[in-house]
């Protein structure tokens, strides 16, 4: 069954990185605890580039991702790293297949 998923690019100052990290896992925790159509939530740090992060989201559909974009939690995150994030961008997608082990 297709999913909608989705990736996040944000690139942070370097001064808030450790900032950010703290503020994105609590909001990928909340989101994956709290929201039943959020399956996935992984959030990717690019070696060697300090301020670059990636989020892997996936939902049941795509109307799942935009409750969790209207939540409170989701909008205090936003709120709280807008001035540390230089530039973001989102790609929406479809999932086809997951493959995984274990």
């Amino acid at each position: 069954m297709p999913r909608f998923g989705l990736i996040v690019e944000f690139d942070v100052v370097e001064e808030r990185v450790d900032d950010f990290k703290q503020a994105i896992e609590e909001n990928a925790q909340e989101s994956v605890a709290a929201e039943p159509d959020c399956i996935q939530f992984d959030v990717l740090h690019i070696k060697n580039q300090p301020g670059a992060f990636r989020l892997y989201e996936v939902y049941t559909d795509e109307a799942a991702f935009e409750h969790h974009r209207k939540l409170a939690h989701t909008q205090a995150f936003l709120e709280r790293v807008k001035p540390w994030v230089r530039r973001q961008s989102a790609h929406r997608l479809t999932r086809l297949a997951n493959f995984q082990k274990g």
